[in-house]
């Protein structure tokens, strides 16, 4: 059977959500929904309107003593908040057949899912399909009052190395220094396994400000500094894992980035730690050549035996992704 590790971005959301913002265009879809936007008041204070840039500038004022936290945790409301829009409804998946079909033909057990979304669309998607399981498929990020099945755990995990709109840190009553972070188990965004149920600090009492007990959505802002805790430094150990045992690497609505320095690593280790000979790296993009070019780049080869480019949208090219990625 093959194994597939997977990189997911912000273009494959945009490929079912029109509207949803890429990089560019994340701070003025903040500020057009929400009045009082914290990321849009320090964008007109540092005059940028990249986020990545932005948040950046803002870190550096943090670590300097010109600024303090306090933003920051109103950026990370305003964002999970925000991502709520993007989630999966069953409408979503009558209204377009292919996706049903895309998630059962690409996905199989073992696959690693490597996202940088924190909207939970994805998850929501293979939920809802009975093809991936929540309580375990998070790599290792779990809600405790939540049971595993007990017939085992989850074959694909899904490794949000960016936080995500459905995790929460949460202090520890007795010593606040300290935290956890943990999965809300809300129906909303796990529609099949936490149906009718919300268990989780946050799911009971959603929204932004501060949560009496503490607790707050568990995201790692944009910008070129991304610091993150031993939870989220867990699901990229498993990535790497993933990747040294991997057939294929696929890349899905990302534009591997320069500055996003962890993709670079897991795609060393996945053509340098890796021992299967036929291994390929298949990229499924409008701009399939021009990523594929910055793989070359960045490895100084050619590479031709080993990347395989398929310049189409998601709806459009899943199919060829599919064949390409299928074992005789």
């Amino acid at each position: 059977m093959r194994r597939s590790t997977f990189i997911i971005g912000a273009g494959f959301t945009r490929s079912v959500f029109p509207d949803a913002p890429l990089n560019d265009g994340f701070v003025e879809a903040l500020a057009s929904c929400n009045a009082n936007s914290v990321i849009a008041q320090l964008s007109e204070h540092y005059q940028e309107k990249n986020i990545e840039i932005l948040m950046t500038k803002h870190f550096l004022d943090i670590i300097t003593g010109k600024a303090n936290l306090e933003n920051n945790r109103r950026a990370e409301y305003e964002i999970a908040n925000f991502c709520q829009r993007f989630r999966f409804t069953s409408d979503l998946s009558e209204n377009t057949a292919w996706l049903t079909t895309f998630a059962k033909s690409a996905f199989s057990p073992e696959d690693a899912i490597v996202t940088l979304n924190y909207d939970c669309f994805l998850e929501g998607l293979l939920d809802h399909l009975g093809v991936w399981d929540p309580k375990s498929g998070y790599g290792g990020i779990v809600n405790p009052i939540v049971e595993k099945d007990a017939e085992g755990s989850s074959d694909i995990q899904i490794l949000k190395v960016h936080g995500s709109e459905n995790f929460t840190y949460k202090q520890m009553m007795d010593k606040p220094e300290f935290g956890a972070v943990t999965l809300e188990f809300d129906g909303r965004v796990l529609p099949r396994s936490a149906s009718n149920q919300h268990f989780g600090s946050r799911s009971l009492l959603p929204g932004l400000g501060s949560h009496p007990d503490g607790a707050r959505p568990y995201i790692i802002l944009p910008g070129f500094v991304k610091i993150s805790g031993p939870e989220i430094n867990n699901t990229m150990l498993l990535a790497l894992e993933r990747a040294m045992g991997s057939r294929y690497l696929i890349v899905l609505g990302c534009g591997l980035r320069q500055e996003d320095t962890f993709l670079w690593l897991l795609l060393t280790a996945f053509l340098y730690r890796n021992r299967i000979v036929d291994r390929r790296i298949v990229i499924l993009s409008p701009d399939a050549k021009e990523i594929a070019e910055r793989v070359r780049r960045y490895f100084g080869s050619s590479l031709d035996d080993y990347l395989v480019p398929i310049p189409s949208t998601l709806e459009e090219g899943w199919s060829r992704l599919v064949e390409r990625t299928t074992d005789d």
